[in-house]
């Protein structure tokens, strides 16, 4: 159609042009103008119908396809089900590294394989992962991101793929390859179990314990403590389909030493991680008191509260000072009650804890 369309537009200029120069009382003149012109209309015409030639050069450098491959501890995670058994994410990223199939972008593409990590345990950045591909390579031809597409901190990584296309044109692409599963797998989870790190002989100490049901139904489950290998106790505890349970347990070490306290979430059918099912702490068991300095002006409500409360602790050692604005000599009258002040840093040293209630600025001189 263009081209029917440029031959009439032709044809008419050549008949308006001898029709000019027939009527034209100087047709030298005439000629010369009017073959200008339909020199100018045949240009016009043949840019119309774009006379260009293409042809390609291969470059000398390839182009690169990076690989991100998700580090994070998030990886470790063990929900990658295969045919004959299941997997961490990390260890299904690399199996899929390995594969044979990138052998097929050798001869056209450079193969770059780029793990990355979070700065920080429990933070992962996958925009900030993706952001670093730009910065590294100016010949990229595609992305490719191998993670659990888990983030805790940074801007969105399907943006940061977005502004990465965006830098290096159309034809760049971002490929992602999601691992895991997006629920929690069946399992049975002993989270915590806050074993203080010393005791006083003869003491009881409580240990709380906290247990997380991961299953979609409830489970009775047995929590044994042991105490240097031997079983001390054992609950039934019944939690509730994908939820958590707190058990309080009591000991007394009767010994002096250090001593073993673990935890133990009996197994069940459908677990997928039983390392979770057991924590272990050591605690220092020692026979001694804990000295308590009270120093006050008058015997306050506060203090005698404070002092009954001590004095009923075998395991406190409580000693009072009280500066009685009227009397003479200080003290207080009681075989727990000092005279004076310490008189060096020696004996101040000798206090764990003291108390110092509303004594003024004189007390002592």
């Amino acid at each position: 159609m263009l081209f029917v369309l440029s031959i009439g537009v032709l044809l008419a200029a050549l008949t308006l042009a001898v029709l000019a120069w027939r009527r034209s009382r100087h047709r030298g003149r005439t000629f010369w103008t009017e073959s200008a012109r339909l020199l100018l209309l045949v240009l016009a015409v043949v840019l119309l119908w774009q006379p260009e030639t293409e042809f390609s050069r291969p470059s000398r450098q390839r182009r690169q396809v990076v690989v991100l491959v998700d580090r994070s501890a998030g990886m470790q995670t063990e929900d990658v089900v295969t045919s004959s058994d299941r997997m961490q994410r990390r260890e299904a990223a690399d199996e899929w590294i390995e594969d044979a199939s990138w052998d097929k972008l050798q001869p056209r593409f450079t193969l770059v394989v780029s793990p990355f990590a979070a700065q920080h345990p429990s933070q992962t950045d996958l925009a900030a992962a993706i952001d670093s591909v730009a910065k590294e390579s100016d010949q990229l031809a595609a992305g490719v991101l191998v993670s659990d597409g888990d983030f805790t901190t940074g801007r969105s990584p399907a943006k940061a793929a977005q502004e990465l296309v965006s830098e290096y044109g159309t034809g760049m692409r971002v490929f992602s390859v999601p691992l895991g599963d997006d629920r929690h797998q069946p399992d049975l989870e002993l989270q915590s179990a806050a074993v203080p790190t010393l005791a006083i002989v003869d003491r009881s100490i409580q240990i709380p314990v906290t247990i997380r049901n991961w299953f979609t139904e409830p489970r009775k489950v047995l929590v044994s403590m042991m105490v240097d290998g031997e079983t001390a106790e054992r609950r039934e505890v019944t939690i509730d389909s994908l939820g958590g349970a707190s058990e309080l347990f009591s000991w007394s070490g009767d010994s002096v030493g250090d001593h073993q306290i673990g935890f133990r979430v009996e197994p069940i059918a459908g677990e997928i991680d039983l390392d979770n099912n057991v924590a272990s702490s050591r605690v220092n068991v020692r026979r001694e008191k804990l000295r308590v300095l009270i120093i006050e002006s008058v015997p306050r409500w506060e203090y005698r509260y404070l002092r009954n409360a001590l004095l009923r602790d075998p395991g406190i050692d409580v000693s009072c000072l009280l500066f009685q604005p009227s009397i003479e000599s200080l003290g207080g009258g009681g075989k727990d009650y000092l005279t004076a002040l310490p008189s060096d840093i020696a004996e101040w040293s000798s206090y764990d804890v003291i108390f110092v209630g509303d004594v003024g600025v004189t007390a002592g001189q």
